[in-house]
């Protein structure tokens, strides 16, 4: 499928007014804006994609799905965009600006002036549009550029920047309070903080176009650090889930409904103005949503448009060497002839020590079908991580990568999982906590690699977007 470097489709003048269809099965054709709760990015005649999986997939107006080529040391995907000439602009979970060509090679590697950025979008002249991501912000305080919002050229000179950023009396944290969704519809750059109810475009030189606000009580205009219960924690709420411009041209914002996490809201705006043309409620803050030229919005489910995707060449397992809990080392050429589950993971990791019961579970019941399991620990002190095996009688194999696991593995936070097969390449990715349902996706693959006949009940998994980065 060929990928273009336009901003998006051109104009049809035949949409009608904006409409919720009834929740079922997604249309032949329209245009793809969220995935699991993911928004698209727009290209000339496909969308960038990402899955639970860690795939990156382009996806046409026709529904069809190709799955992009990734290289091995691009672990994970915090963000992606069509670039020119069939290849792909992604933010890795290094927080690295790469341009791919269309067999997966890196082309380039682009500096920014963010640590970790979200691109919004890139044009046929190669400028990017980027902001702070809000899936992956550091504590940080020198290097936090004016404005929240810049367009790049793809040597990444600054060509502009818009807007101001907020100013906190906790500065480590204004990353996360500058942090947001960006999109380039036409000659304006629309931004959408996450943690803020506002909606801002700016126009080519700088000024501001308008500014929507949807009247939200659940927003954190100054995020901070706060004790609960003895523990420190993160105080803040998100906001602003995305922005997706439909093939109706109309501006799409997803926002949390309330502080329950359970409702979405679904603004329609007009790009050029930002008047309100639509808001519908929508039953999850983790919607798939299609959208026709019509403007008909189809919610449905994920599980059958992924299923036409094309898959991928499989990149090869990162290059590793660590000692083994149990004595030895284990590198990543033991792999080979196994399919084994690798799973990172820390003591302190309070997602890794709910899921790691599961996945030693998973491990042993199919084990003597030929399926391993190595946990890569990040503890400083492997003593953390041998107590807490012993505490919770558990025995899986250990190696211990004392907080590098991150750099080799490229992942934006623990938990992280792999799973790879028998010839040592990589088959999916889940970042993330692992619930149940991400448990029986494992397996169902797991089981496909190793030639078995599909568990009963199989189902897909279900979207988990949380992640932690420290103790």
């Amino acid at each position: 499928m060929a990928v273009g470097s336009a901003l998006f489709w051109a104009g049809w003048s035949g949409a009608g007014s904006p409409t919720l269809m009834a929740e079922g099965d997604l249309p032949a054709r329209g245009r793809l804006l969220w995935l699991d709760g993911r928004p698209t990015v727009p290209g000339q005649g496909a969308v960038a994609a990402r899955d639970s999986a860690g795939r990156v997939l382009l996806v046409d107006d026709a529904l069809r799905i190709h799955e992009a080529v990734l290289p091995g040391q691009v672990a994970s995907v915090i963000s992606a965009a069509p670039a020119p000439d069939e290849g792909l602009w992604v933010v890795d979970g290094h927080g690295r600006l790469l341009r791919l060509t269309s067999d997966g090679a890196i082309a380039a590697e682009i500096p920014t002036p963010y640590v970790v950025p979200s691109l919004g979008g890139s044009g046929s002249e190669g400028v990017l549009a980027l902001t702070r991501s809000p899936e992956g912000y550091p504590f940080v305080l020198d290097t936090l550029p004016a404005a929240p919002v810049a367009l790049l050229d793809t040597e990444g000179r600054v060509l502009e920047r818009f807007g101001t950023a907020v100013g906190l009396e906790q500065p480590l944290l204004a990353d996360l309070a500058n942090a947001g969704h960006v999109l380039r519809v036409g000659e304006q750059v629309v931004f959408a903080p996450f943690v803020r109810d506002e909606v801002v475009a700016f126009r080519a030189n700088g000024d501001t176009a308008w500014v929507f606000r949807r009247g939200l009580t659940h927003e954190t205009p100054e995020p901070r650090f706060a004790v609960r219960n003895g523990r420190p924690v993160l105080d803040y709420f998100p906001v602003s889930l995305g922005l997706a411009l439909g093939p109706d041209d109309r501006l799409y914002v997803l926002s949390t409904a309330d502080t329950t996490l359970t409702r979405a809201r679904l603004d329609v705006l007009d790009p050029e103005t930002g008047d309100p043309l639509a808001t519908f409620e929508l039953p999850t803050v983790f919607p798939t949503i299609v959208v026709t030229r019509r403007g008909q919005v189809h919610l449905g489910a994920s599980g059958p448009l992924l299923a036409r995707a094309r898959d991928a060449a499989r990149p090869a397992a990162p290059a590793f060497d660590w000692p083994a809990l149990s004595g030895g080392r284990v590198t990543q050429a033991d792999l080979p002839g196994h399919v084994t589950i690798v799973n990172a993971w820390a003591s302190w990791c309070a997602p890794c020590r709910d899921e790691m019961p599961a996945l030693v579970a998973l491990w042993k019941s199919l084990a003597d079908s030929g399926l391993a399991l190595l946990a890569v620990n990040e503890d400083v002190r492997p003593d953390d991580a041998r107590a807490w095996l012993a505490e919770n009688d558990l025995d899986p194999p250990v190696a211990l990568a004392r907080g590098k696991a991150r750099n080799v593995f490229g992942y934006p936070g623990l938990p992280y999982t792999m799973l790879v097969d028998r010839e040592g390449r990589v088959v999916r990715r889940w970042i993330g906590y692992l619930g149940p349902e991400q448990i029986q996706a494992i397996g169902a693959a797991a089981r496909r690699e190793l030639g078995l006949a599909p568990a009963a009940g199989a189902g897909s998994p279900a979207p988990h977007h949380h992640h932690h980065t420290g103790p």
